[in-house]
């Protein structure tokens, strides 16, 4: 199999954990804006509703000739609000991974791939900032970020990616399932939380899925 590697805005190649199957269930969030606007591609927004986590909109996007008679890697993105329509950014920027991706794979840079955009909630600092890493903070560092390190949540927000989201993701598209299909990225606190990621789900399973 061909391996390639996705590179977050810190610089890391990151790779996450194919899990058991699931669905979400129903949800409490209503989706009544316009339909995203990507330059190639379509996207399509569901809620997730969250057992680990909050519940949140989840943007897939499909490549042009997206087929299930093919199989695609899966891209797993932070701030999924950011990533493909700027008209509906304050600052009207986006990070225009519809077109990158587009273009890396028409280049034969890159293999077949899905990016699933996983929007953050008013919760972001407290679901991104390293859980485990707060326990090397010096005492004076606790101190000034203790309502932050007292309210984190990045474990479960993990755990919801790896047992909830990723395996609806498996069932729902013409996914590759394995680690060597799937990647994660993040800017700014979204970095952090990916290479967090790969320090708590490091390659896993070794072996045996596509």
């Amino acid at each position: 199999m061909t391996r390639y590697l996705f590179i977050i805005t810190l610089g890391f190649s990151l790779l996450l954990a194919a899990c058991k199957a699931g669905s979400p269930v129903k949800s409490s969030i209503e989706i009544t804006d316009s339909p995203v606007i990507v330059s190639t591609g379509k996207v399509e927004r569901f809620v997730m509703p969250c057992e680990y986590a909050k519940e949140r909109i989840i943007d897939v996007w499909l490549p042009d000739g997206y087929s299930k008679r093919n199989k695609y890697s899966v891209l797993y993105a932070q701030d999924g609000n950011n990533l493909f329509d700027a008209t509906r950014m304050f600052n009207k920027q986006e990070w225009r991974l519809d077109e990158v991706a587009d273009s890396l794979m028409r280049e034969d840079r890159i293999a077949r791939t899905i990016i699933v955009g996983i929007h953050c909630t008013r919760y972001r600092f407290a679901e991104y900032l390293p859980q485990k890493a707060t326990g090397y903070l010096s005492e004076e560092g606790r101190a000034a970020l203790k309502q932050e390190v007292d309210n984190c949540k990045s474990d479960s927000y993990l755990k919801f990616v790896v047992e909830e989201l990723k395996p609806f993701i498996d069932n729902t598209y013409s996914v590759r399932k394995g680690p060597d299909h799937t990647g994660i990225i993040g800017s700014s606190m979204g970095g952090l939380i990916s290479l967090y990621a790969i320090c708590e789900y490091p390659v896993y399973p070794p072996t045996g899925q596509v």
